[in-house]
């Protein structure tokens, strides 16, 4: 069987209107991603952004005729149309080939649950799939925190991984011999696959989830938290309140032009040991000095 896939690129505006008339000329998935003209890194406080510049795909089971359409769209302004096919698949093994085992610093390893392996000593596996969460260890931030725990000293330590997501974090720190692991998101869909991922891979037992109003104070050795600038600021009494004297703090999520602003606002009670850069992003290691 072929798919049918027509494309264009077209104003948010017109975006709306457009769905319909793909819906109505009978799309069976419609997708809409930036035209990669204007990506987004982080919004301001208050603002939820949009392309105004969006592509939008779509799959029919049918033969499309593409000037018909056309007459559909007019008088809607877009551009780029085109249509292609696409061949049946089992789209299951398709997606899974995109999803290969990951290495992280000397040791670390991710692992797609669906992927075989041979035991090794020399491997502290994390089995993670895709999924709603973020984290699944392709972006910078997560990649640096990722290698920066290989790199860390965690036998017996107590880690805190503030902002979860998938819980890609805590997962790997029990896995390099962490001890107890607290874990904390705002996103219920989050903590649900924190907790789902530590049952997976055997580690629930070492993993305590944060209740913010029950005054948990000097429990962590190490808290690391991949979030966004603001929320990084707006949560530093809450992180000097669960870190121990002399404990590491690692902060990522925030951008190289971020950066200063970060340090600053951490300083009357961190020291700034290492910054750390890949592409336009940072992580930040500090330790609490009282």
């Amino acid at each position: 069987m072929k798919w049918a896939k027509i494309e264009l690129v077209c104003s948010d505006i017109d975006a709306i209107k457009i769905e319909e008339i793909l819906i109505s000329c009978g799309a069976i998935s419609i997708s809409i991603s930036d035209d990669n003209s204007q990506p987004i890194y982080e919004p301001g406080p208050g603002e939820n952004p949009y392309w105004s510049i969006v592509r939008i795909s779509a799959l029919f089971d049918k033969k499309i005729d593409l000037e018909s359409f056309r007459k559909f769209l007019h008088p809607l302004a877009f551009s780029d149309l085109k249509v292609s096919f696409i061949r049946d698949k089992n789209w299951v093994e398709e997606f899974q080939k995109n999803f290969k085992p990951q290495k992280f610093g000397k040791k670390l390893w991710l692992y797609p649950t669906w992927y075989e392996i041979k035991p090794s000593s020399k491997k502290e596996i994390v089995f993670l799939d895709p999924g709603i969460a973020f984290g699944t260890g392709s972006h910078e931030t997560t990649a640096m925190c990722m290698e920066y725990l290989d790199c860390a000293m965690l036998d017996e330590k107590t880690v805190v991984d503030f902002g979860c997501g998938s819980g890609i974090l805590a997962l790997a720190s029990a896995k390099l011999g962490a001890k107890l692991i607290y874990y904390y998101d705002n996103d219920e869909q989050a903590m649900s696959s924190t907790e789902k991922n530590a049952l997976y891979n055997n580690l629930f037992h070492n993993f305590v989830k944060i209740d913010l109003s029950a005054g948990l104070n000097d429990v962590a050795d190490l808290l690391i938290a991949n979030i966004t600038l603001e929320i990084l600021i707006e949560l530093k009494k809450e992180f000097v309140k669960l870190l121990k004297v002399n404990a590491k703090i690692v902060l990522s999520g925030v951008l190289e032009s971020q950066g200063d602003r970060l340090i600053d606002a951490y300083s009357d009670q961190f020291e700034l040991m290492s910054i750390k850069k890949r592409n336009d992003w940072l992580l930040i290691e500090m330790i609490k000095k009282f």
